[in-house]
This record gives structure tokens, sequence and C-alpha cells, in this order.
């Protein structure tokens, strides 16, 4: 079977967004394979041919997405100056993809999120301060931030009156230039 690429792209987005929408708006409640498929309008057979089941639609997405934010961390980080630049890109793509972070963020699937991010960018990290992937110590310290910071980016983006955009980048600014840096430091020193 060819199907032309722009079908299937768009076939694949369809479930993808209707996916997005149902967990957008649920509150936490669970929702089947049927919601998705009637609310994308295709049937269950079309949803088996891109997906195993509603979980493997929030793997797709997540994929996506974290791809997107590496490709444009890759875009800006010139070597040494990380600073915030993952925040600001961060929140550039969740301004192109509100949604879908929303969903990503959410406390049903942060955990995961969070995760997987961190496994992408780890090795990122490690190559930009010259230290050691296998070193334990770093790898706590590269969660305890990433969990810390994207547990407060879930709850911004769950009541974003409370705070502006700016006063969180300096909140992540002065956590990264002043725990986490110095963690570095003290980790490169030992």
């Amino acid at each position: 079977m060819n199907k032309q690429p722009e079908i299937t792209d768009a076939t694949r987005e369809a479930f993808v967004q209707a996916y997005c929408k149902l967990s957008y708006g649920s509150g936490g409640k669970k929702f089947t394979i049927k919601n998705i498929t009637d609310l994308a309008g295709y049937n269950r057979t079309t949803f088996y041919r891109y997906f195993i089941d509603v979980i493997d639609v929030n793997d797709y997405l997540e994929r996506q997405m974290i791809s997107e934010i590496l490709k444009n961390i890759r875009l800006h980080v010139i070597d040494g100056a990380f600073d915030n630049t993952f925040y600001k890109v961060f929140l550039n793509v969740y301004h192109k993809h509100k949604m879908e972070l929303t969903v990503l963020i959410s406390e049903e699937h942060r955990t995961h999120f969070i995760e997987s991010i961190k496994n992408e960018i780890f090795p990122m990290f490690t190559k930009l301060y010259k230290l050691d992937e296998s070193d334990m110590r770093m790898n706590y310290v590269m969660t305890i931030y990433l969990s810390g910071v994207f547990s407060a980016l879930g709850k911004w983006i769950e009541n974003p009156e409370n705070m502006s955009e700016e006063q969180m980048l300096d909140i992540i600014r002065h956590l990264f230039e002043k725990w986490f840096i110095s963690e570095i430091q003290i980790n490169s020193r030992s």
C-alpha cells in the first residue's frame, strides 16, 4: 500500500490533535480509542495503522515535541552559553503548541516527559560542560533541576495569570545560574 506522505501525515496528525483535545479538556478523565477516532473523523482500523493504543499516541506526541525543542536548542546554544536558552526555546515551542505541551506536562504525563527530555538533554549538557556522562551525581543533579523546573512550568501553565513569563524565566535563570552551575562546578572539581 503506497499512500501519499501528505495524506498519511495529515491522518496521523488528526489522531494526535483529537487525542490532545480530549486530554486537554478531560480534567484527567480517561477516554477511549473510539473517542479519538470519532473526534478525528476516522475509524478504528485506520487508527491502528498508525498507533497501537492511546499511550502510543502520547508517546508519539512526546517524541515530536522533544524533537522540536531539541532542534531549536541546537540552533540557539553556543558553546558554554546554555543559560536559559532551553527555557526560552521551550516557551517558544509552547506558544506554537500550547495544547500539546500542556498535555505533556500535565500531572498525568509530566514524570514520563521529564525523564524522556532529561535522557535527551543530559548528553548535550555533559558535552557542553565537559562532564562525565556516567557520573551518577550529575544524573541526580540534572533530575532534580529538570523535575523542579518542569513542575514549576506545569504549575505556571495551569495558572499563567499568577506570574508573567518573564518572572518564570527569571526564577529558572536564577536556579540555573546559582544552583545548577555551582553543582556542575563542584562536580568538575571532584
